[in-house]
């Protein structure tokens, strides 16, 4: 009997994972140690891709890591740009891998 009714909890489970709408984060670099977290799950469904940089700028310790010109965005492997850029819309399952962009000055050798 409880092997039945773990059977049919199971079941349950696997429908309510179904029906929850969840696009993966994954933070590189900069962006990770602003949130503090490597992963994050955002619970939308049909988002752009500016929607999700706006929610890591409002988390973050450091908001100037989530300039949008200064990251590197890619959506299932996808670099964002080939995609239509911030206006890309996310979907349910999709992984997205956000990394900031380090911009440098040339240094001394070049004198």
């Amino acid at each position: 009997m409880a092997n039945k009714r773990f059977r049919k909890r199971k079941v349950q489970m696997k429908k309510a994972n179904r029906d929850m709408r969840m696009i993966n984060v994954k933070l590189l670099g900069g962006a990770r140690r602003a949130i503090g977290k490597d992963r994050l799950e955002i619970e939308r469904q049909d988002v752009k891709l500016h929607e999700i940089v706006e929610i890591l700028r409002s988390m973050s310790s450091n908001s100037n890591i989530f300039d949008s010109g200064n990251l590197l965005i890619v959506v299932n492997g996808v670099e964002s740009s080939m995609l239509g850029g911030l206006d890309a819309t996310v979907k349910d399952g999709d992984v997205i891998s956000i990394v900031p962009v380090v911009h440098g000055g040339c240094g001394s050798w070049l004198d």
